[in-house]
């Protein structure tokens, strides 16, 4: 316990003279990593290495880091709000014309992953890209424009491929076929648009879609045609079993010698719609004078 505590106070003890020495402490949570760079004010800026996500360094104070997200992220694009009617992803859903000319709203979330595991292509990045934008610190607009961009047009090329009805409906297993041509598109067009696909590798992008959505007006046509479509085979049904009622009563209507007006009778007093009454068969000497 002695030795544990002398350790400690040392290590303490040594944290505190490089601090006060000088010195630049790069901490990197689990889900970041860093670039940083050595030089001054009489002295060019260089690369000096990569710190990797949950790693720290300690370097000299004239050091400058840029700390970036590292490990899966997920970018959804949804137009769903939270309570303070604020919306809940990333970015709004997309909207994508279908093969047949039809307005469908796209909803889903993207995964993907900054390289950050290879330091050249980490440093490459931020040089090229990130010092553009608050070397990394505005990275909500860094994504709208080398991820968003791309995502768009993928979502656009994949759904003109299909007609409206087979994605809403999931004909033939559409849906699966949207989702693996989007996924394929994707990372030709992430290229595209940031001049390297390293940067963000295609075997750590993934796409998830929700169910198209089609407007408002065509959604209430959508209903109506099933609920007509409902109704028909309701009333089919219906019709099905009038006839097969029908066909039942033929024994009867022989048994009445075809007299509907004794059928009708019959049917009304079996089912407990005409009480009070007194059989009289036939040749009876009872008269009977109705009133």
């Amino acid at each position: 316990m002695i030795r544990s505590r002398l350790a400690l106070t040392a290590a303490t003890l040594a944290v505190g003279a490089l601090a006060l020495s000088g010195c630049t402490v790069i901490s990197n949570e689990p889900d970041q990593a860093a670039v940083d760079y050595n030089g001054g004010p009489f002295q060019a800026i260089q690369f000096d290495t990569c710190v990797k996500p949950s790693e720290r360094a300690f370097k000299a104070i004239t050091d400058n880091y840029y700390q970036y997200p590292a490990g899966q992220r997920t970018f959804v694009f949804d137009n769903a709000t939270n309570g303070s009617g604020n919306p809940i992803g990333d970015n709004l859903a997309y909207t994508a014309p279908s093969k047949d000319q039809i307005q469908l709203t796209v909803s889903g979330q993207m995964r993907f992953q900054l390289n950050t595991e290879d330091c050249s292509v980490f440093q490459e990045f931020h040089e090229k890209i990130g010092r553009k934008y608050d070397n990394g610190e505005d990275w909500s607009t860094l994504l709208s424009v080398y991820l968003s961009q791309p995502l768009n047009r993928a979502i656009t090329d994949a759904t003109q491929q299909f007609g409206w009805a087979e994605l809403y409906s999931n004909i033939d297993g559409a849906q699966g076929k949207w989702e693996s041509k989007l996924k394929e598109l994707l990372p030709t067009y992430i290229e595209q648009a940031t001049g390297n696909a390293a940067y963000f590798p295609a075997d750590k992008i993934g796409i998830t879609l929700q169910k198209p959505a089609v407007s408002p007006e065509m959604q209430k046509s959508i209903e109506g045609v099933a609920q007509a479509i409902q109704d028909n085979r309701s009333q089919q049904e219906r019709n099905t079993q009038v006839l097969s009622e029908a066909q039942g009563l033929e024994p009867l209507k022989a048994l009445f010698n075809n007299d509907q007006n004794a059928l009708v009778a019959y049917l009304a007093i079996k089912a407990g719609k005409l009480t009070g009454v007194l059989p009289i068969p036939a040749g009876s000497p009872v008269i009977v004078q109705p009133n």
